[in-house]
C-alpha cells in the first residue's frame, strides 16, 4: 500500500485483489474475500469512522461492478447457508467452552450489518434515499415521519431556515429602506 493511500480508501486495492482472485481461484474464493470478509469488515469501520462511511456506497458499487447479479445472490445464498449450519453447529456441540462463544450483541450487530449489505448488493438499482441522514442539524424524533412537500397548515414547512445572521440583516436593510423612504418623503 502506497504512502499516499489513505486507510479508508483501502477497498480499491481489495477490489483490485479480488479481480485476481476471482481469475486465478475461482468466485467463491474471490466473493469470500471481498464481500464475506473486507466489505463486511469495511460496514463495521464505517459505523465508527465517518471517513469510512463516505466511502462505503462506492464500495458496494464496486463490488456490484465486479460480480454479475446472479453471482451475488447465489454466493449471498451459499453465505447465509454456510452461516445457519454453523450456528447449528454450535447449538449441537454442548461441549464448546462459554468464553469461545461470541455475544449474542455482536452475533446480532454482524447479522444486521449483513442484512443491510444483502440489500445493497441485490438491489435492482441503487440511488439516494428518501430520508436524510441524521446529523446535528436534522434529527427527527422516531415518531415524526420526514416529509420534503410543504404541509398545507404551514406555509414555511419545507423552506431552508436562514442562515446565521441572515434574518437580522433582513430586517436592518428593511428598517433602513423606511428609514430613507421616510426621509425622502419628507424633504418633498
Amino acid at each position: 500500500m502506497g504512502d499516499a493511500r489513505k486507510l479508508h480508501e483501502i477497498w480499491i486495492e481489495q477490489c483490485e485483489a479480488a479481480i485476481s482472485i476471482k481469475q486465478r481461484y475461482g468466485l467463491d474464493a474471490a466473493f469470500d474475500y471481498l464481500v464475506a470478509e473486507k466489505l463486511l469488515n469495511f460496514s463495521e469501520a464505517a459505523t465508527q469512522h465517518p471517513t469510512f462511511a463516505k466511502e462505503l456506497p462506492r464500495f458496494v458499487a464496486k463490488v456490484r461492478s465486479i460480480f454479475i447479479r446472479k453471482e451475488l445472490c447465489s454466493e449471498i445464498e451459499r453465505l447465509e447457508r454456510e452461516q445457519r449450519q454453523r450456528e447449528a453447529d454450535a447449538a449441537a456441540d454442548a461441549e464448546v467452552d462459554e468464553l469461545l462463544r461470541e455475544k449474542p450483541e455482536i452475533v446480532a450487530a454482524r447479522s444486521l450489518r449483513f442484512a443491510t449489505l444483502k440489500a445493497l448488493l441485490t438491489a435492482p438499482q441503487l440511488g439516494i434515499s428518501e430520508q436524510p441522514v441524521p446529523n446535528s442539524r436534522n434529527v427527527l424524533p422516531p415518531s415524526e415521519p420526514f416529509s420534503f412537500a410543504a404541509q398545507p397548515s404551514d406555509p414555511d414547512r419545507g423552506r431552508r431556515p436562514p442562515r446565521h445572521g441572515q434574518a437580522r440583516r433582513a430586517r436592518e436593510c428593511r428598517n433602513l429602506g423606511r428609514a430613507h423612504h421616510s426621509r425622502d418623503f419628507a424633504k418633498r
